[in-house]
C-alpha cells in the first residue's frame, strides 16, 4: 500500500445527508451514484485510512455462471491476519486518479481493478446491484462498497496473482458450508443478496 496514493472519496455528510444505512441498499441507487459523482474528490489515502470524516468508494464485483458464484480464498501469507485464509466473493479494490481521466472513475475504477485481478471470456456487462455499508468496526467507517455483479457466459475464470489468490465457481446452495470463513463484506452480500434468492 501506497500511503502516498491518491484514491477516490466522498465526504462522509455527503452520505449522511443522503441516507445512512447499515448492511445492504438496492433502491435508490442512480440518485447515490449520481451524487457519488457530482461530489468526489481524491485525497492521499494516508490522510482517510481511520478517518470519520471520509468515505473511500470501493467497486466490489461478483462473478456469476448460471447458478454459481466465483468464490475467492486468500492464500497469500503476507496478508493481513484477518484476511489470510478468509474467502470472498467479491473482488474490488480502491479507484485510483488515473481512473478519471478515461471517464466514469467509479465504473473505469471497477473495470481497472476487476481486470487486474481476473481474466475471463464473454463477459455479459457490468451491472451496479447495491451499495454496502458496514460501520460496526473501524474499518466499515470509513469504506462504502459499490456492489456490481457480472454474469461469465464461459466458466473459465484465470486469477492472475496465483501467488495471493485461489477461486473456483460454487453452487449457491453451497455458499453456507464457508459462510463462516468469509470476510465481513462477504458475509453480509451472502446473507441480504446471494442467499436470500435475489439472484434466482
Amino acid at each position: 500500500m501506497d500511503p502516498q496514493e491518491k484514491i477516490l472519496v466522498i465526504k462522509k455528510k455527503v452520505f449522511e445527508k443522503l441516507g445512512v444505512f447499515q448492511g445492504v441498499k438496492k433502491d435508490n441507487l442512480r440518485d447515490y451514484y449520481r451524487i457519488f459523482l457530482k461530489n468526489y474528490e481524491f485525497c492521499k489515502r494516508n490522510l482517510v485510512e481511520h478517518n470519520p470524516f471520509y468515505k473511500q468508494l470501493i467497486p466490489y464485483v461478483l462473478i456469476f455462471h448460471k447458478d454459481r458464484v466465483f468464490l475467492f480464498q486468500r492464500i497469500d501469507q503476507g496478508a493481513e491476519e484477518r484476511l489470510y485464509a478468509r474467502y470472498s466473493v467479491g473482488i474490488g479494490g480502491h479507484i485510483n486518479f488515473e481512473d478519471v481521466t478515461k471517464g466514469d472513475p467509479i465504473y473505469q475504477g471497477m473495470k481497472r481493478e476487476f481486470s487486474e485481478e481476473v481474466k475471463c471470456k464473454g463477459i455479459e456487462s457490468f451491472k451496479l446491484i447495491a451499495l454496502l455499508n458496514d460501520e460496526s468496526d473501524s474499518v466499515g467507517l470509513d469504506h462504502l462498497g459499490l456492489v456490481f455483479r457480472t454474469e461469465v457466459i464461459n466458466p473459465e475464470v484465470e486469477i492472475n496473482e496465483k501467488n495471493k489468490l485461489a477461486g473456483q465457481f460454487v453452487n449457491i446452495g453451497d455458499l453456507d458450508r464457508y459462510y463462516k470463513s468469509m470476510e465481513k463484506w462477504s458475509r453480509i452480500v451472502c446473507k441480504q443478496l446471494i442467499l436470500t434468492n435475489v439472484f434466482r
